[in-house]
């Protein structure tokens, strides 16, 4: 059987199980966020546990939340379930009558 890209990831996550896999600084801050491969893991199997119940492998799943930890974690977890991630390319903007 063939290694897929989720087993890569998943491979790599193990063996940096209790090192910073991911950085984030967020805007004004001074001091990084970070997610261990085995928390980054954690995280994105039970996000795509969650997306099993709802959407089959091959659907598509709308990213909506800040660059940050948990967009990482969102996006691996769409990766498990084997859901299509996307993101708003733009922000979308209000709309005012007249």
């Amino acid at each position: 059987m063939s290694e897929t890209l989720v087993d890569r990831f998943r491979g790599v996550l193990e063996r940096r199980a209790d090192a910073p896999f991911y950085r984030f600084l967020g805007k004004g801050e001074d001091q990084p966020q970070a997610l261990t491969g085995a928390a980054l893991d954690r995280r994105a199997r039970a996000i795509a546990v969650a997306l099993g119940e709802r959407a089959a492998v091959g659907d598509r799943a709308l990213i909506l939340c800040p660059p940050g930890l948990d967009y990482v974690a969102e996006l691996f977890g769409c990766l498990y379930a084997g859901v299509w991630h996307c993101r708003p390319i733009r922000r979308i903007r209000a709309c005012s009558p007249g």
